[in-house]
């Protein structure tokens, strides 16, 4: 049975390997810094920005054993 982090970690693509490997982990955090970034996504006021990127600095930081 899937804790919850288990299952955020399959919707956002998150796999073992993300933890294991520093690169992949890191290129994860780039890819959705990329989908979320503000200049990709200037007709859409609903997103912060600022929110965003911190969470995903978090996911990251877990990932990384930086948590």
């Amino acid at each position: 049975m899937n804790n919850q982090k288990g299952i955020f970690d399959e919707e956002l693509g998150i796999k073992k390997k993300h933890y294991i490997d520093a690169v992949a982990a890191k290129e994860w955090k780039k890819e959705y810094q990329a989908i979320f970034h503000p200049d990709k996504n200037t007709n859409d006021k609903t997103i912060d920005y600022d929110e965003v990127m911190q969470k995903i600095n978090k996911i990251y930081n877990r990932m990384s054993g930086k948590a």
